[in-house]
């Protein structure tokens, strides 16, 4: 039989990134805390610190914790801003204090310039994230040319639960965000339909 060891509860901020973990482990009967690490990000969405804290007591207890710097260099990644990460420094709790364990350097040498053909030239429709969502998720496309398209929520039923989009869009890249604040958990599905295209993805709803 499958017994209880394990469990993470994950939380994320408006821009998608995780800003808190929770692990606990099983007792025989109920869920105990184990630790937690608390996540801090720039306005860029860089990483610039890591909190581990442990469950001691009835109070969570500073274990370890890493800051990140980064240079002033501003690259495009995944569709997003980030900059370089020239430095990690790792430190221990001893009870007071903040102890130095560890420091990492990166520097970076340009090797060449690339030129990027960012023209979309294929329709696509990708993963929502995050999923599970709860209460919102984003939902990205992508369409070669400037037409009406129609973006659509569904029960596992096949019932329609919302419409997203339903106007003309240029060619592009193209994103919209699912606010479920107002239905039940569960499994639903998202449908896109443009000119010749049509694609369907599920998703999960988890409170």
């Amino acid at each position: 039989m499958w017994v209880n060891w394990g469990l993470a509860d994950y939380t994320y901020d408006s821009n998608n990134n995780l800003i808190e973990s929770v692990t606990m482990e099983w007792d025989g009967s109920s869920w105990v805390n184990y630790s937690k690490t608390t996540l801090s990000y720039d306005v860029n969405n860089n990483l610039t610190l890591s909190l581990t804290q442990r469950w001691q007591g009835g109070n969570w207890v500073n274990y370890t914790r890493t800051e990140y710097t980064y240079d002033g260099t501003i690259i495009n990644k995944n569709n997003g801003i980030q900059a370089n990460l020239i430095e990690e420094v790792s430190q221990q709790w001893n009870g007071a204090d903040w102890i130095n364990t560890q420091k990492q350097t990166y520097t970076y040498i340009p090797t060449s310039v690339e030129e990027t053909d960012l023209t979309v030239t294929t329709y696509s429709l990708s993963q929502n994230y995050p999923n599970p969502f709860n209460p919102s998720t984003t939902i990205r496309w992508q369409q070669p040319e400037t037409e009406l398209v129609t973006l659509k929520i569904y029960d596992v039923l096949g019932r329609e639960v919302t419409t997203l989009v339903n106007e003309e869009l240029t060619a592009g890249t193209h994103e919209t965000v699912f606010d479920a604040s107002g239905i039940s958990s569960g499994v639903y599905f998202y449908q896109i339909k443009a000119e010749g295209f049509i694609e369907t993805k599920k998703m999960i709803l988890l409170r």
